[in-house]
């Protein structure tokens, strides 16, 4: 389960995994690449200094991006490895810059960017080449409690890259610009802690999970919330 940081383990469906490869993220301090159809471990990421958080694949799936308690996210060669035959991925790119653990990560829908989200209470916006820092959201800035510490667990860009939706122990998820950094909407109406955010494929929904038990959706440009899921 790609979930809440105390999640052990991590997969990703859509854009963290494929019909061939699907990837997990493990307190060891691995990521690993695997064969869907064997259950053969294919790659092992190894590089982090503390737990990977999330794993999520690149759109054309040459590159893995991991997140860690270390402080950074990292990005992977993951296709030339698998296609010489090589047990290991090859490390492209350190990402620093975050005061905290980073646990989610997810690339622009045409690969050139990596979103992250963090212990710190920011979100960030990298190059994904050359890991020069884009943008800071900054926004989830109290817990539910009042006090003065949000952290952000989740982010996702909508399906055309326009906008990054974040989701924050405030409570709330945000709808952000994604070329500007602006905030677009405040998404209230979870009792606790939002863990995760997704876009619906033609980006009209956003999908929320909190820890109050019930996912949410959500219209992504009204804000107005459409469905609580229960059971």
């Amino acid at each position: 389960m790609k979930g809440s940081p105390e999640s052990g383990t991590s997969a990703r469906k859509g854009a963290g995994s494929c019909s061939l490869w699907p990837a997990t993220a493990s307190f060891d301090g691995t990521a690993k690449v695997w064969d869907v159809s064997t259950g053969e471990e294919l790659l092992t990421l190894a590089g982090h200094s503390a737990l990977v958080y999330g794993v999520t694949f690149s759109p054309d799936m040459t590159r893995l991006a991991t997140t860690s308690q270390d402080g950074t996210a990292r990005v992977w060669d993951i296709s030339t490895p698998l296609n010489a035959g090589a047990e290991t991925g090859e490390e492209l790119l350190t990402i620093e810059g975050h005061a905290g653990s980073v646990f989610d990560a997810d690339f622009s829908p045409d690969g050139t960017q990596l979103a992250t989200a963090s212990e710190d209470g920011t979100a960030k916006v990298w190059d994904a080449t050359t890991g020069e820092l884009l943008l800071t959201l900054e926004g989830h800035t109290t817990d539910i409690w009042g006090f003065p510490s949000s952290e952000v667990f989740g982010v996702a860009f909508s399906p055309d890259g326009n906008r990054l939706a974040t989701a924050g122990w405030d409570g709330t998820a945000r709808v952000w610009e994604a070329s500007t950094g602006k905030e677009l909407l405040t998404l209230r109406g979870h009792a606790t802690r939002v863990n995760r955010v997704a876009f619906s494929p033609d980006g009209r929904h956003l999908a929320t999970a909190g820890w109050d038990g019930t996912p949410k959706v959500w219209d992504a440009s009204e804000g107005e919330e459409i469905l609580t899921l229960s059971g």
